[in-house]
């Protein structure tokens, strides 16, 4: 009687086991979950959030739209790490002549559908519409990057 009990307890752990979610790595080194219902999909991972940030912002310029009814906020980055970029999100203060803060209507910023390789500056700036004629000056600051292979940096809170 004991046998049986112990055999079944062992059948029952591993039926338990094999129809648990597991993990693998693609030939590439991606990591995928593959589900106990024969599905499976990619995990994206995020990168160290305490490393620097990989978009270095390289120049910021703001000025009125061509049709003189908002301002344009412009920004070129490189990116400084060794994975492809897909997108990135900002958070920028803005201010106005006198160094008071100025209020905009959204509270990032985003870039994406990019291909931004390692060591490569967007060649073309990104630019964003400010709905505060008073902005003269703006302090961006990345705060999360998509890479194409699914991973992510998040700057720390």
């Amino acid at each position: 009687m004991r046998k049986i009990f112990i055999m079944l307890l062992i059948l029952t752990s591993v039926g338990i086991i094999m129809l648990a979610d597991q993990y693998a790595y693609t030939e590439d080194g991606k990591k995928v979950l593959l589900k106990s219902d024969g599905t499976w999909e990619y995990v994206k991972e995020r990168v160290d959030s305490s490393s620097p940030a990989p978009l270095q912002i390289l120049e910021i310029r703001i000025e009125n739209d061509p049709y003189g009814i908002s301002k344009r906020l412009y920004i070129i980055v490189k990116n400084v790490s060794n994975k492809t970029i897909r997108a990135y999100k900002l958070k920028v203060n803005f201010y106005d002549d006198f160094g008071d803060k100025v209020d905009t209507l959204y509270k990032y910023y985003v870039a994406q559908e990019l291909n931004l390789r390692p060591n490569q500056i967007n060649g073309k700036y990104s630019y964003w519409t400010i709905y505060q004629s008073t902005v003269t000056k703006a302090v961006p600051r990345v705060v999360e990057v998509v890479f194409t292979d699914g991973s992510r940096w998040e700057a720390t809170k």
